[in-house]
């Protein structure tokens, strides 16, 4: 829990932050907070119950594969996909998008 709260775990709310309009914000704010909130559940009710089923080295294979599209993501959206944001007005930002 310590290192996810270091790493992904605050992603959301940063980004949600970076990618929406002010008039769409609180929307999409309350969808990353039910999905993040939403999958950790997932994860902590069904994680022993797929170790069962699955087996250790399948369901943390998933879980590889999740962090590596997730890290492919990354590093496409940062060649390509944002918009640079720093020292820049909020109309400014929109006019680009």
């Amino acid at each position: 829990i310590f290192a996810f709260s270091l790493g992904w775990g605050p992603v959301p709310w940063v980004m949600v932050g970076e990618l929406f309009p002010a008039s769409s914000r609180a929307t999409a704010t309350g969808l990353s907070t039910v999905l993040t909130w939403g999958g950790s559940f997932f994860i902590t009710q069904f994680f022993l119950s797929l170790i069962e089923l699955a087996g250790a080295p399948a369901v943390f294979a998933g879980f590889v594969a999740v962090c590596g599209f997730m890290g492919v993501w990354v590093a496409w959206t940062s060649v390509s996909g944002f918009v640079e944001t720093k020292g820049r007005s909020l109309e400014q930002i929109q006019a680009d998008l």
